[in-house]
Protein backbone atom coordinates (compact mmCIF):
# COMPACT_ATOMS: atom_id res chain seq x y z
CA UNK A 1 0.00 0.00 0.00
CA UNK A 2 1.01 3.44 -0.82
CA UNK A 3 1.68 6.11 1.82
CA UNK A 4 -0.85 8.10 0.14
CA UNK A 5 -3.01 5.84 0.18
CA UNK A 6 -2.49 4.90 4.02
CA UNK A 7 -3.17 8.36 4.54
CA UNK A 8 -6.52 8.73 2.93
CA UNK A 9 -7.12 5.08 4.86
CA UNK A 10 -6.58 6.86 7.91
CA UNK A 11 -8.57 9.38 6.80
CA UNK A 12 -11.56 7.72 6.54
CA UNK A 13 -11.77 5.92 9.17
CA UNK A 14 -11.50 9.29 11.12
CA UNK A 15 -14.60 11.01 9.86
CA UNK A 16 -16.59 7.51 9.87
CA UNK A 17 -15.93 8.18 13.69
CA UNK A 18 -17.02 11.65 13.93
CA UNK A 19 -19.96 11.33 11.97
CA UNK A 20 -20.86 8.29 14.19
CA UNK A 21 -21.14 10.13 16.84
CA UNK A 22 -23.10 13.24 15.28
CA UNK A 23 -19.90 15.20 15.00
CA UNK A 24 -18.79 17.39 12.01
CA UNK A 25 -15.16 17.16 10.61
CA UNK A 26 -13.58 20.98 10.93
CA UNK A 27 -10.76 22.15 8.16
CA UNK A 28 -7.69 20.49 9.05
CA UNK A 29 -8.90 18.75 12.38
CA UNK A 30 -7.88 15.06 11.19
CA UNK A 31 -3.96 16.40 9.93
CA UNK A 32 -3.89 18.21 13.18
CA UNK A 33 -5.69 15.00 15.03
CA UNK A 34 -3.30 12.38 13.48
CA UNK A 35 -0.37 14.73 14.25
CA UNK A 36 -1.20 15.23 17.86
CA UNK A 37 -1.18 11.45 18.45
CA UNK A 38 1.74 10.18 16.83
CA UNK A 39 4.06 13.23 18.21
CA UNK A 40 2.66 12.39 21.83
CA UNK A 41 2.90 8.43 21.62
CA UNK A 42 6.71 9.76 20.31
CA UNK A 43 7.59 12.25 23.07
CA UNK A 44 5.72 9.90 25.80
CA UNK A 45 8.48 7.23 25.21
CA UNK A 46 11.02 8.62 27.42
CA UNK A 47 10.25 12.42 28.09
CA UNK A 48 7.63 11.97 30.84
CA UNK A 49 4.41 14.47 30.82
CA UNK A 50 3.89 16.36 27.72
CA UNK A 51 1.69 18.83 26.65
CA UNK A 52 0.15 18.54 23.84
CA UNK A 53 -1.88 21.88 22.49
CA UNK A 54 -3.83 22.42 19.47
CA UNK A 55 -4.43 25.83 18.18
CA UNK A 56 -2.25 27.20 20.66
CA UNK A 57 -1.39 30.77 21.70
CA UNK A 58 2.82 30.89 22.00
CA UNK A 59 4.67 34.27 23.17
CA UNK A 60 8.29 34.22 21.95
CA UNK A 61 11.47 35.69 23.86
CA UNK A 62 10.89 38.69 22.35
CA UNK A 63 7.64 39.27 23.19
CA UNK A 64 5.64 38.25 19.76
CA UNK A 65 2.40 36.60 20.12
CA UNK A 66 1.80 33.50 17.24
CA UNK A 67 -1.75 30.98 16.84
CA UNK A 68 0.61 27.31 16.99
CA UNK A 69 -1.51 24.47 14.92
CA UNK A 70 -0.12 21.60 17.22
CA UNK A 71 2.33 22.51 19.88
CA UNK A 72 3.99 19.76 22.33
CA UNK A 73 6.29 21.06 25.24
CA UNK A 74 8.11 18.39 27.44
CA UNK A 75 10.59 18.48 30.41
CA UNK A 76 14.11 17.02 29.42
CA UNK A 77 17.00 17.62 32.18
CA UNK A 78 15.19 20.76 33.53
CA UNK A 79 14.89 22.46 30.46
CA UNK A 80 11.03 23.01 28.55
CA UNK A 81 11.53 22.02 25.14
CA UNK A 82 8.85 22.70 22.20
CA UNK A 83 8.04 21.07 19.25
CA UNK A 84 6.01 23.14 17.26
CA UNK A 85 4.04 21.97 14.09
CA UNK A 86 2.53 23.76 10.96
CA UNK A 87 -0.16 21.90 9.14
CA UNK A 88 -1.85 22.62 5.98
CA UNK A 89 -4.17 20.06 4.71
CA UNK A 90 -5.39 22.00 1.58
CA UNK A 91 -5.81 20.67 -2.43
CA UNK A 92 -2.82 23.30 -3.26
CA UNK A 93 1.19 22.89 -2.83
CA UNK A 94 2.60 25.18 -0.25
CA UNK A 95 4.38 28.74 -1.23
CA UNK A 96 7.50 30.05 -0.16
CA UNK A 97 5.92 32.90 1.75
CA UNK A 98 4.06 30.50 3.73
CA UNK A 99 7.17 28.53 4.75
CA UNK A 100 8.60 32.44 5.80
CA UNK A 101 6.10 33.22 7.64
CA UNK A 102 6.63 29.59 9.78
CA UNK A 103 10.40 29.99 9.93
CA UNK A 104 9.57 33.85 11.27
CA UNK A 105 7.46 32.25 14.57
CA UNK A 106 10.43 29.54 15.42
CA UNK A 107 12.90 32.31 14.79
CA UNK A 108 12.79 33.66 18.85
CA UNK A 109 11.92 30.56 20.50
CA UNK A 110 14.09 28.26 22.32
CA UNK A 111 14.78 24.77 22.41
CA UNK A 112 12.07 24.85 19.70
CA UNK A 113 11.83 21.97 16.71
CA UNK A 114 9.67 23.10 13.85
CA UNK A 115 8.16 20.50 11.55
CA UNK A 116 6.04 21.87 8.61
CA UNK A 117 3.85 19.10 7.35
CA UNK A 118 1.32 20.11 3.73
CA UNK A 119 -0.49 17.14 2.46
CA UNK A 120 -0.62 18.44 -1.06
CA UNK A 121 3.39 19.03 -1.19
CA UNK A 122 5.42 22.03 -1.30
CA UNK A 123 6.69 24.42 -4.09
CA UNK A 124 10.38 24.09 -5.29
CA UNK A 125 11.09 27.68 -3.26
CA UNK A 126 9.43 26.94 0.12
CA UNK A 127 11.13 23.62 0.63
CA UNK A 128 14.42 25.37 -0.17
CA UNK A 129 13.74 27.88 2.32
CA UNK A 130 12.66 25.49 4.68
CA UNK A 131 15.65 23.27 4.08
CA UNK A 132 17.77 26.44 4.60
CA UNK A 133 16.51 26.95 7.82
CA UNK A 134 16.58 23.39 9.39
CA UNK A 135 12.91 23.10 9.73
CA UNK A 136 11.44 19.54 9.28
CA UNK A 137 9.35 19.00 6.06
CA UNK A 138 6.59 16.24 5.19
CA UNK A 139 3.94 15.86 3.00
CA UNK A 140 0.77 13.75 2.35
CA UNK A 141 2.91 10.37 0.70
CA UNK A 142 5.91 10.75 3.74
CA UNK A 143 3.52 11.58 6.68
CA UNK A 144 2.86 8.19 7.83
CA UNK A 145 6.55 7.53 8.23
CA UNK A 146 6.37 10.77 10.47
CA UNK A 147 7.34 9.14 13.51
CA UNK A 148 10.29 8.08 12.29
CA UNK A 149 11.44 11.41 11.00
CA UNK A 150 10.72 12.73 13.99
CA UNK A 151 12.57 10.30 16.36
CA UNK A 152 15.53 11.72 14.41
CA UNK A 153 15.25 15.07 15.13
CA UNK A 154 14.86 14.43 18.83
CA UNK A 155 16.26 11.59 19.98
CA UNK A 156 19.35 12.46 21.57
CA UNK A 157 16.12 13.95 23.92
CA UNK A 158 14.35 10.26 24.38
CA UNK A 159 16.96 7.45 24.17
CA UNK A 160 17.16 4.80 27.12
CA UNK A 161 19.53 5.59 29.64
CA UNK A 162 21.75 2.88 30.85
CA UNK A 163 19.51 2.56 33.68
CA UNK A 164 16.27 1.67 31.63
CA UNK A 165 15.15 -2.04 32.91
CA UNK A 166 13.39 -4.66 29.99
CA UNK A 167 10.03 -4.36 31.03
CA UNK A 168 10.26 -7.43 30.14
CA UNK A 169 12.77 -7.08 27.05
CA UNK A 170 16.16 -6.12 26.64
CA UNK A 171 18.10 -5.09 22.98
CA UNK A 172 20.88 -3.18 21.80
CA UNK A 173 21.79 -0.09 20.91
CA UNK A 174 24.77 1.03 17.90
CA UNK A 175 27.49 2.97 19.65
CA UNK A 176 28.78 6.02 17.37
CA UNK A 177 31.40 8.27 18.73
CA UNK A 178 31.30 6.47 22.01
CA UNK A 179 27.78 6.99 22.49
CA UNK A 180 24.52 5.29 21.87
CA UNK A 181 22.97 6.92 18.50
CA UNK A 182 19.19 5.57 18.67
CA UNK A 183 19.39 2.97 16.13
CA UNK A 184 18.60 -0.28 17.24
CA UNK A 185 20.04 -4.27 16.61
CA UNK A 186 17.91 -5.86 13.68
CA UNK A 187 18.69 -8.79 11.18
CA UNK A 188 16.93 -9.35 7.87
CA UNK A 189 14.34 -11.26 7.61
CA UNK A 190 16.05 -13.75 5.12
CA UNK A 191 18.25 -14.95 8.18
CA UNK A 192 14.59 -16.18 10.28
CA UNK A 193 12.61 -17.14 7.16
CA UNK A 194 15.01 -19.51 4.94
CA UNK A 195 12.97 -20.08 1.68
CA UNK A 196 9.90 -18.55 3.19
CA UNK A 197 8.30 -15.21 1.46
CA UNK A 198 8.71 -12.32 3.78
CA UNK A 199 6.31 -9.49 4.48
CA UNK A 200 7.59 -5.75 5.96
CA UNK A 201 10.09 -4.23 5.36
CA UNK A 202 13.28 -6.76 5.08
CA UNK A 203 14.38 -6.30 8.64
CA UNK A 204 13.33 -7.79 12.12
CA UNK A 205 13.92 -5.98 15.18
CA UNK A 206 15.55 -7.98 17.89
CA UNK A 207 14.43 -8.06 21.72
CA UNK A 208 15.48 -10.60 24.30
CA UNK A 209 13.49 -11.42 27.57
CA UNK A 210 16.47 -12.27 29.55
CA UNK A 211 19.33 -9.35 30.28
CA UNK A 212 22.27 -12.32 30.12
CA UNK A 213 21.38 -13.45 26.76
CA UNK A 214 21.42 -9.19 25.44
CA UNK A 215 24.68 -9.23 27.38
CA UNK A 216 26.51 -12.09 25.92
CA UNK A 217 25.51 -11.77 21.92
CA UNK A 218 26.80 -7.94 22.70
CA UNK A 219 30.05 -9.39 24.29
CA UNK A 220 30.22 -11.27 21.10
CA UNK A 221 29.88 -8.68 18.86
CA UNK A 222 32.17 -6.45 20.64
CA UNK A 223 34.65 -9.28 20.07
CA UNK A 224 34.61 -8.48 16.42
CA UNK A 225 34.84 -4.85 16.94
CA UNK A 226 31.46 -3.87 16.65
CA UNK A 227 29.87 -1.52 18.90
CA UNK A 228 26.85 -1.56 20.57
CA UNK A 229 25.62 -1.53 24.13
CA UNK A 230 21.90 -3.19 25.76
CA UNK A 231 19.37 -0.61 26.92
CA UNK A 232 16.45 -2.08 28.46
CA UNK A 233 12.66 -1.67 26.81
CA UNK A 234 10.42 -0.25 29.53
CA UNK A 235 6.91 0.05 28.82
CA UNK A 236 6.47 3.88 27.10
CA UNK A 237 9.24 2.96 24.82
CA UNK A 238 7.92 -0.54 23.78
CA UNK A 239 4.39 1.29 23.08
CA UNK A 240 6.52 3.68 20.93
CA UNK A 241 8.26 0.65 18.45
CA UNK A 242 5.37 -0.71 18.45
CA UNK A 243 3.35 2.09 16.75
CA UNK A 244 6.50 3.49 14.43
CA UNK A 245 6.54 -0.34 13.48
CA UNK A 246 3.50 -0.43 12.60
CA UNK A 247 3.61 1.89 9.42
CA UNK A 248 6.51 -0.22 7.96
CA UNK A 249 5.01 -3.79 9.12
CA UNK A 250 8.80 -4.42 10.60
CA UNK A 251 8.44 -7.48 12.87
CA UNK A 252 9.83 -8.45 16.47
CA UNK A 253 11.89 -11.22 17.33
CA UNK A 254 12.17 -12.83 20.63
CA UNK A 255 15.41 -14.00 20.81
CA UNK A 256 18.07 -16.25 23.21
CA UNK A 257 21.66 -16.72 22.61
CA UNK A 258 23.00 -20.58 22.15
CA UNK A 259 26.96 -21.42 22.29
CA UNK A 260 27.12 -23.85 18.72
CA UNK A 261 29.87 -24.93 17.86
CA UNK A 262 32.19 -22.18 19.72
CA UNK A 263 30.50 -19.31 18.85
CA UNK A 264 27.27 -17.41 20.16
CA UNK A 265 24.39 -17.74 18.19
CA UNK A 266 20.68 -16.50 18.12
CA UNK A 267 17.87 -18.51 18.46
CA UNK A 268 14.39 -16.78 17.28
CA UNK A 269 11.57 -18.22 19.67
CA UNK A 270 8.58 -15.94 17.97
CA UNK A 271 8.61 -13.96 15.34
CA UNK A 272 5.63 -11.31 15.93
CA UNK A 273 4.43 -8.26 14.17
CA UNK A 274 3.64 -4.74 16.01
CA UNK A 275 0.24 -5.85 16.57
CA UNK A 276 1.10 -9.23 18.12
CA UNK A 277 3.51 -7.86 20.31
CA UNK A 278 1.49 -5.02 22.09
CA UNK A 279 -1.21 -7.55 22.20
CA UNK A 280 0.77 -9.76 24.06
CA UNK A 281 3.26 -7.42 26.32
CA UNK A 282 1.66 -4.35 26.59
CA UNK A 283 0.56 -4.06 29.99
CA UNK A 284 -3.41 -2.07 30.15
CA UNK A 285 -1.74 1.30 31.29
CA UNK A 286 0.17 1.16 27.90
CA UNK A 287 -1.91 -0.70 25.75
CA UNK A 288 -3.51 0.37 21.96
CA UNK A 289 -6.67 2.27 22.32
Amino acid sequence: MRNSDHLERLRQKYTRHKKARGERVAPGEFLESYVSYMYESLLSAQAGAVSVRRNARVTDNIGATYQIDVLFEFNVGNLIHRVVVECKDTARKTERDEAIAFEGKLRHMSNTVGVFISVSGFQPSALQYLDQHGIEHLDGASLPTFGEVVAARIRPLILPSENAMGQPFWALMHVSDGRPDGSWYRVPDELIHRGKETAGDGWTFVLFDAHRHAVMFQETLSQHGLEWVVRGIEQPMLRLLTRLATDSDMRFGLAETLALEGRICLEFTQVLTAAELAGAYLVPRYAPE
